[in-house]
């Protein structure tokens, strides 16, 4: 049944061969089941089904190991193309999830550009800036009794504390 479905969505072709009464016939089995494993889309199969075959296809694409002459030259790095059109579409298919998931959480306020962010917090420092220097004044207005020397200080250790926090950003 499931070759039967195969032919007939056009997963296999080129192993396929009609008879005299036009009914598929498998002639090259190698080849037939080479084009079973590139054009089979296993991201709805059950979990069993995906590790075996990604364990066939690991098996089928391990490289020999070689000792490679060292040379002067850089290696090009070359794209890799995905391997079957399965492993595209489980690509593709992650990368709209791993979207809608942004989106969602942009949507239901989760995530915030960081823009916005950087802007909010720049208001929130430079308020918290501003209070923390008006410190020495506020407190000559409430406590009439310090002296000058009382609020210059007060001042520096004001000062040397936004300093601080600035340093370590």
């Amino acid at each position: 049944m499931a070759v039967s479905r195969a032919i007939a969505r056009g997963r296999l072709n080129k192993s396929i061969t009609r008879d005299d009464k036009g009914r598929p016939w498998v002639t090259d089995v190698a080849l037939a089941d080479l084009e079973w494993a590139q054009n089979t889309d296993y991201t709805k199969a059950p979990t069993y089904v995906k590790e075996r075959e990604a364990a066939r296809a690991e098996a089928l694409s391990a490289p020999a190991l070689t000792v490679a002459e060292p040379d002067d030259a850089t290696p090009e790095v070359e794209e890799l193309e995905p391997a079957t059109i399965s492993d595209a579409t489980a690509r593709l298919k992650s990368a709209q999830a791993d979207l809608a998931e942004l989106k969602f959480k942009e949507a239901a306020k989760e995530l915030v550009p960081a823009s916005v962010v950087e802007s909010r917090m720049s208001n929130v420092f430079a308020q918290c800036r501003t209070r923390l220097l008006a410190l020495p004044s506020r407190a000559r207005q409430t406590l009439p009794h310090l002296t000058a020397s009382d609020l210059i200080a007060l001042e520096a250790i004001v000062r040397e504390a936004l300093e601080s926090l600035a340093e370590n950003k």
